[in-house]
Protein backbone atom coordinates (compact mmCIF):
# COMPACT_ATOMS: atom_id res chain seq x y z
CA UNK A 1 0.00 0.00 0.00
CA UNK A 2 2.85 2.43 0.75
CA UNK A 3 4.43 1.87 -2.64
CA UNK A 4 1.06 2.30 -4.36
CA UNK A 5 0.49 5.58 -2.49
CA UNK A 6 3.98 6.81 -3.43
CA UNK A 7 3.30 5.99 -7.07
CA UNK A 8 -0.01 7.83 -6.90
CA UNK A 9 1.71 10.91 -5.43
CA UNK A 10 4.30 10.73 -8.23
CA UNK A 11 1.52 10.53 -10.87
CA UNK A 12 -0.23 13.48 -9.21
CA UNK A 13 2.99 15.49 -9.31
CA UNK A 14 3.45 14.65 -13.00
CA UNK A 15 -0.10 15.83 -13.70
CA UNK A 16 0.75 19.05 -11.87
CA UNK A 17 3.69 19.63 -14.24
CA UNK A 18 1.42 19.07 -17.23
CA UNK A 19 -1.17 21.47 -15.82
CA UNK A 20 1.46 24.16 -15.17
CA UNK A 21 2.86 23.79 -18.68
CA UNK A 22 -0.67 24.10 -20.12
CA UNK A 23 -0.70 27.75 -18.99
CA UNK A 24 1.64 28.47 -21.94
CA UNK A 25 -0.99 27.32 -24.48
CA UNK A 26 -3.23 30.06 -25.90
CA UNK A 27 -7.01 29.91 -25.44
CA UNK A 28 -8.96 29.55 -28.69
CA UNK A 29 -12.73 29.90 -28.94
CA UNK A 30 -15.11 29.73 -31.88
CA UNK A 31 -18.47 31.43 -31.79
CA UNK A 32 -21.52 31.77 -34.01
CA UNK A 33 -24.80 33.61 -33.63
CA UNK A 34 -28.03 33.71 -35.62
CA UNK A 35 -30.39 36.63 -35.03
CA UNK A 36 -33.89 36.53 -36.45
CA UNK A 37 -35.58 39.94 -36.52
CA UNK A 38 -38.86 41.27 -37.86
CA UNK A 39 -38.79 44.89 -36.62
CA UNK A 40 -37.34 46.62 -39.68
CA UNK A 41 -37.38 45.66 -43.36
CA UNK A 42 -34.12 47.59 -44.02
CA UNK A 43 -32.03 44.84 -42.50
CA UNK A 44 -32.49 41.22 -43.50
CA UNK A 45 -34.63 38.92 -41.42
CA UNK A 46 -31.72 36.71 -40.43
CA UNK A 47 -28.36 38.07 -39.39
CA UNK A 48 -25.40 35.73 -38.97
CA UNK A 49 -22.21 36.48 -37.10
CA UNK A 50 -19.30 34.28 -36.25
CA UNK A 51 -15.65 34.35 -35.49
CA UNK A 52 -12.64 33.13 -33.65
CA UNK A 53 -11.25 34.49 -30.40
CA UNK A 54 -7.63 33.83 -29.42
CA UNK A 55 -6.12 35.02 -26.16
CA UNK A 56 -2.65 34.49 -24.80
CA UNK A 57 -0.77 36.17 -21.99
CA UNK A 58 2.41 37.52 -23.52
CA UNK A 59 3.95 38.89 -20.31
CA UNK A 60 3.21 37.66 -16.81
CA UNK A 61 6.47 38.66 -15.10
CA UNK A 62 7.58 35.02 -14.80
CA UNK A 63 4.49 33.64 -13.05
CA UNK A 64 4.02 30.72 -15.47
CA UNK A 65 7.73 29.85 -15.51
CA UNK A 66 7.81 29.81 -11.71
CA UNK A 67 4.68 27.66 -11.57
CA UNK A 68 6.27 25.13 -13.94
CA UNK A 69 9.50 25.09 -11.92
CA UNK A 70 7.56 24.62 -8.66
CA UNK A 71 5.62 21.72 -10.19
CA UNK A 72 8.87 20.15 -11.38
CA UNK A 73 10.30 20.50 -7.86
CA UNK A 74 7.23 18.72 -6.46
CA UNK A 75 7.75 15.97 -9.05
CA UNK A 76 11.41 15.60 -8.04
CA UNK A 77 10.35 15.33 -4.38
CA UNK A 78 7.76 12.69 -5.29
CA UNK A 79 10.42 10.79 -7.27
CA UNK A 80 12.74 10.84 -4.26
CA UNK A 81 9.95 9.69 -1.93
CA UNK A 82 9.07 6.88 -4.33
CA UNK A 83 12.70 5.78 -4.47
CA UNK A 84 12.97 5.84 -0.65
CA UNK A 85 9.76 3.86 -0.29
CA UNK A 86 11.02 1.28 -2.79
CA UNK A 87 14.32 0.95 -0.92
CA UNK A 88 12.59 0.60 2.44
CA UNK A 89 10.38 -2.20 1.15
CA UNK A 90 13.26 -4.20 -0.34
Amino acid sequence: PELRAARARRAEAEAGVDAARAAWVPDVALYAQLLHQTLTPIVGRQLWTGGVRVSWTAWDFGRRALAVEAARARRRAADAALARTGEELE
